[in-house]
């Protein structure tokens, strides 16, 4: 139901404010999503941007898909890649993993040609991926899979317990 009222609402605004100050509400964006964060999924031409609550077209509608923002990152998809935005709209992470994972304790999983890593919120490689498989960090530490065998490590991509297990 609030999907439904906000969309009636920026359409209303939209054609009926158009000489008001520092709003930029384009009738032809759906609104996709409740605010995250302070920013809201929106549409355009099959592709996917984000807006702020004055309506103010943050990220443009650029990209395949978008998640929803955690830990100030925001996981999208562009020419079937992966990467993550800041809150402004910069490609911190670029678009060049298989897959992803939201950010979980500083750290996000990502995935190239089947093998799993690790990135940080600042755009830095900590684990590259290399792993057989990878779960997200919980408590400053990430469960990894190398050669069959389990261990852990930390947020610094140091090996704390190795894949001995």
């Amino acid at each position: 139901m609030k999907k439904i009222i906000l969309s009636i609402a920026m359409l209303l605004i939209g054609t009926m404010a158009s000489n008001a100050q520092n709003l930029e509400v384009t009738p032809s964006y759906r609104i996709l999503s409740d605010f995250s964060d302070g920013l809201a999924v929106v549409a355009e031409n099959d592709k996917y941007g984000f807006i702020n609550k004055q309506g103010k077209v943050v990220v443009p509608c650029i990209y395949d898909r978008t998640e929803d923002f955690q830990e100030g990152m925001a996981r999208v998809h562009k020419n079937w890649k992966c990467g993550f935005i800041d809150k402004q709209g910069n490609e911190v992470i670029p678009c060049i993993y298989d897959d992803a994972e939201d950010f979980h304790d500083g750290m996000a999983r990502v995935q190239k040609n089947w093998k799993y890593g690790f990135v940080d919120n600042q755009g830095k490689v900590v684990v590259p991926c290399i792993c057989d498989n990878a779960e997200d960090s919980h408590e400053g530490m990430a469960r990894v899979e190398k050669n069959g065998k389990c261990g852990f490590v930390d947020k610094q991509g140091n090996e704390v317990i190795p894949c001995n297990f």
